[in-house]
């Protein structure tokens, strides 16, 4: 006997072709507000009305034609006002203990027991340590665990001073045999 081999098909999204759609000003707004409440650029760009990634990518993209300075501008401020509301988020996800423990009725000795909910604990573990690594990759020079030791505005602690350095080259005597 011979068998079928089964095959899966993926979906084929339409691929939307022709050009860019030109920079609004509400729908940058829109999305530096969404950032800037926590939500990920995937998730917005997935409500109705909103561009493609690669869309709101070329609008930051220097080397792009559809390049916008002012979208960049407040996108970086909605990226760095995100990192802000991802550490206040960390410090509410460790302090709720609402949900690390619950009640059990007991058959055998009749009473209700508190058990504790390990896979709640290890959630919210996940969801700080998620946080963590975005704050600080979003901005480093806060939340980055790297120690940089640098002078006022990131400028070199120890300032660089011109040298100039002068070799004499003296010639070896030959010795008379």
């Amino acid at each position: 006997m011979s068998k079928k081999k089964k095959t899966t098909e993926i979906p084929q999204e339409k691929i939307k072709t022709g050009r860019r759609p030109a920079y609004k000003k509400e729908i940058g707004v829109y999305i530096c507000e969404h950032l800037m409440r926590g939500r990920s650029l995937t998730s917005i760009l997935k409500d109705k009305g909103m561009p493609t990634m690669p869309t709101v990518y070329a609008w930051l993209n220097k080397n792009s034609k559809t390049y916008e300075p002012d979208f960049l501008e407040a996108y970086v401020m909605a990226r760095e006002i995100q990192a802000e509301v991802l550490a206040d988020e960390i410090k509410d996800i460790a302090d709720d203990g609402s949900n690390d423990t619950y009640k059990v009725y007991n058959e055998k000795t009749k009473k209700l027991e508190t058990k504790t909910d390990i896979d709640h604990i290890k959630r919210s573990q996940l969801r700080v340590e998620s946080r963590k690594w975005l704050a600080a990759h979003l901005l480093p020079r806060k939340y980055s665990d790297k120690m940089q030791i640098t002078g006022s505005e990131g400028k070199p602690l120890i300032p660089q001073v011109p040298t100039n350095i002068t070799f004499n080259f003296v010639k070896k005597e030959k010795k008379d045999e």
